[in-house]
């Protein structure tokens, strides 16, 4: 599905700005992605024609980005040489995919074809950066409606407001863990556009602070859908370090459990392929090493919750002074609970000697 320029007025979104905060009695988390990425030449990536074909799975030619052919798009004519065709119709998985863009918007780049040629051919440099990419995924916990238009409100404040195009697609693939993985892609152009098609370079758009601001305000479109569904999860877009030092801070296990954790290892599309053919490439092995860790917390903190009591007191005290949840096990035979040799009754004096050490 292929959309024109989309009014905000039509979109169920949050109000720009508002930080929506995460009570205590609804702080279970659900797992956050904005991820960003840039399409340039210098990155070998290939044409930014075939990369939205591919995220869109539509079918779209590409004319040659000579200057001879950049004349030729600029002025309308209809130069084919050198073209390529770039055919993905046949991708599965893709369940939307639509253009938003400011008022002033040419009506040609509601063609997805047209606007991306015109993108490649308004760039001269062979290092040019063609698109800024955002990689979101989706709350599983939202039905695939509630999730489209929770990517679309951010859209709108995000990229629209700032005077970019935004080719958006929403994929919906079984993720390896047999759930759901609903997630977008959202191109963005990189040039300020006018009623006449592209402009300067923006270069406002290159502040690293701008990925804190859509990370930041993801996390507030994606809570405010889980809100009205009446879902108790959310998202936080901070670092697993600061989430993991409020846990603590609070004293609050059951969110140290979510985010006392190594972050996850995505793979490559090459090395996931691989590992799905049986080979080791040293990805596919750090992301399973990183794994087998984060299996080993996992069951620490399951069993810390059924013992509760000192136990988890204990362990809240050793862990905020070593740094590191195993490091607090080590530390302390009492709390050695990987190998199941927790003691039923610790007299005080040895709990207070193992918090000295």
């Amino acid at each position: 599905m292929q959309l024109g320029k989309v009014g905000k007025a039509k979109l169920r979104i949050a109000p720009s700005g508002q930080r929506l905060s995460i009570p205590q009695a609804v702080r279970k988390l659900t797992n956050f992605r904005l991820e960003v990425r840039i399409h340039s030449r210098s990155a070998g990536k290939g044409s930014i024609v075939k990369a939205a074909a591919y995220r869109a799975a539509e079918r779209l030619s590409e004319r040659s980005t000579s200057v001879v052919s950049g004349a030729a798009e600029r002025s309308g004519s209809a130069l084919e040489h050198g073209s390529e065709v770039f055919d993905f119709t046949a991708k599965r998985g893709v369940v939307a995919a639509e253009i938003h863009g400011p008022d002033h918007m040419p009506e040609r780049f509601t063609d997805r074809g047209t606007l991306w040629r015109e993108v490649e051919a308004s760039e001269r440099r062979k290092d040019a950066r063609l698109a800024r990419e955002a990689i979101i995924s989706i709350p599983r916990e939202l039905t695939r409606e509630q999730g489209i238009d929770a990517v679309r409100g951010w859209v709108s404040e995000q990229c629209v407001e700032r005077g970019m195009i935004a080719d958006v697609s929403w994929h919906e693939v079984r993720a390896r863990d047999g759930g759901r993985n609903l997630h977008a892609h959202v191109l963005c152009t990189t040039r300020e556009v006018t009623a006449d098609g592209f402009g300067r370079k923006a270069r406002e758009w290159d502040r690293k602070e701008l990925v804190h601001e859509w990370r930041e305000s993801w996390q507030d479109h994606a809570n405010w859908q889980l809100e009205q569904a009446g879902v108790l999860e959310r998202v936080d877009h901070r670092s697993l370090a600061a989430q993991r030092d409020e846990a603590l801070t609070r004293g609050d296990l059951a969110t140290l459990a979510k985010v006392d954790r190594e972050p996850t290892v995505y793979l490559p599309r090459m090395d996931f392929e691989r590992e799905r053919r049986g080979e080791i490439t040293p990805e596919v092995e750090r992301k399973r090493e990183v794994a087998a860790r984060n299996a080993a917390r996992s069951a620490l903190y399951t069993r810390l919750a059924e013992l509760g009591g000192q136990s988890r007191e204990l362990f809240m005290e050793l862990r905020q002074k070593t740094g590191d949840a195993m490091k607090a096990i080590e530390r302390s035979p009492w709390l050695n609970l990987m190998l199941g040799r927790e003691r039923q009754a610790e007299p005080v004096r040895d709990r207070e000697r193992e918090l000295e050490r």
